[in-house]
């Protein structure tokens, strides 16, 4: 397989805290976050096409707390379209 290589620029506040980020998860590399995020996103992604919801869960309290982000809206709203 092919590597294409990718660039793009971030404010420095952004990287910095990307780089705290991949402290507090002893993340090594900036291409292991990226990928990291990739298959969150994708698996967020595929739930949300099947119509679920991405959800932190507070056993304690019963409760819980969905995410709420466009690209998952889109995503949902694309698979409803294509059935």
């Amino acid at each position: 397989m092919k590597n294409v290589r990718m660039q793009f620029d971030l404010p420095e506040k952004k990287m910095n805290e990307l780089e705290a980020l991949m402290e507090r998860c002893d993340i090594g590399t900036k291409k292991e976050l990226f990928s990291y995020a990739l298959s969150m996103l994708e698996w967020a992604v595929s739930e949300s096409e099947q119509g679920h919801d991405i959800a932190a869960i507070d056993r304690e309290n019963k409760q819980f707390f969905s995410l709420r982000m466009p690209v998952l809206s889109a995503a949902r709203r694309h698979a409803s379209a294509d059935r």
